[in-house]
């Protein structure tokens, strides 16, 4: 093996028959990508560089197959081959590992288990508006919270993978949004209390309160075990189409319309207006999707994943002007968007009752 020298692999505009070969190899990097997760060798790179028969020892592979496997990661810049297979972690691989405080270990994994095989449905979309995610696992886009529960292992790759998307915009909202006139707030669906702690801990003076499904609020009490948390924290579980805690002074609805239809999506938000009252006021935070096109490639293709994993009237990636008639229908109105400024694309929307 070598260190390459080569260009990074880059999505664009294809102008020859090899680049279009080059543009459909992507699926081989991505599985790569993947494996490297699921074996975690990035963690057993976080001591230092380690040899091709050490590697494969300890993560438990064919020391022939996953040398190719590295071929492949140092010529990506997440490995470096420091001597003939001995390797260690380059600064993006550290990424990689599941002990790093910005890991996107899961997020791969749940990608390779949950949108890759969806994305291998895509005529079955393309032809039907239904989605890959539906046939793939035989199952309605309702269902789909049901089906985690069935598989455990599944649900744990799928709530470790929020928090890590959770942790890439939270600096940046706590950052961005003016929460200093907020005395109460709900995280409405705050999955482990991410947003909550990170707010919690630049304004301790905001009655904080994570509200989610009681299976979840279970597994969130181990992130609220300081005394600052307890003190300014609330966690309380229920069904967010039943009930949302009443009287607070802004509601947030963090990454969670994205998964609803028209009708439920209304729902929620009536839920949000019945308990914020007439003065208080909303967040949607979301990636909103680009009517034109001159959006990014990115914005596009996390459109086209999550359209795989709803039909397209499941929910999805909406435009600024899809939100306003559900607002509108659950008597608020939107008063600000302040996009972010990270590579994510999310916006933060504002929302106050009509």
């Amino acid at each position: 093996m070598h260190s390459s020298d080569q260009q990074g692999f880059i999505y664009g505009r294809a102008n020859t028959r090899k680049q279009i070969l080059d543009l459909v190899s992507g699926y081989v990097i991505a599985q790569s990508l993947f494996a490297t997760a699921r074996i975690n060798l990035a963690e057993h790179l976080q001591a230092g560089a380690r040899s091709l028969e050490q590697l494969a020892q300890l993560t438990a592979t064919h020391p022939v197959v996953l040398a190719r496997l590295l071929s492949i990661l140092v010529d990506l810049g997440l490995v470096k081959e420091v001597e003939t297979h001995l390797f260690q972690l380059e600064a993006a691989g550290e990424y990689l590992a599941e002990s790093n405080p910005h890991s996107i270990r899961h997020i791969l994994m749940m990608t390779g288990d949950l949108f890759y095989p969806a994305l291998g449905e895509f005529t079955h979309t393309l032809r039907t508006g239904n989605s890959g995610a539906e046939r793939y696992l035989n199952i309605t886009s309702a269902e789909f919270y049901s089906y985690l529960k069935q598989h455990p292992e599944l649900a744990d790759t799928f709530d470790k993978a929020m928090e890590e998307l959770t942790e890439l915009v939270n600096t940046e909202v706590v950052q961005t949004y003016d929460f200093s006139q907020v005395g109460s707030l709900v995280d409405v669906g705050g999955n482990m209390g991410q947003l909550v702690r990170a707010i919690a801990t630049q304004y301790p003076g905001i009655r904080c309160t994570l509200f989610d499904m009681p299976s979840v609020i279970e597994k969130a009490q181990a992130f609220f075990v300081s005394e600052e948390l307890k003190q300014g924290c609330e966690l309380i579980g229920g069904d967010f189409f039943q009930s949302i805690p009443v009287g607070r002074d802004l509601y947030i609805l963090k990454n969670v319309l994205i998964d609803w239809n028209t009708e439920n999506s209304i729902k929620l938000l009536q839920q949000c207006r019945q308990a914020m009252g007439s003065q208080g006021r909303l967040l949607i935070i979301q990636r909103l999707r680009a009517e034109t096109q001159s959006a990014s490639l990115r914005n596009k293709l996390a459109n086209l994943t999550f359209m795989t994993m709803r039909s397209v009237e499941g929910g999805g990636v909406r435009s600024l002007e899809e939100y306003a008639p559900l607002a509108q229908a659950a008597g608020l109105k939107i008063t600000h968007v302040i996009p972010l400024e990270s590579e994510s694309e999310v916006s933060i929307i504002e929302l106050q009752a009509e």
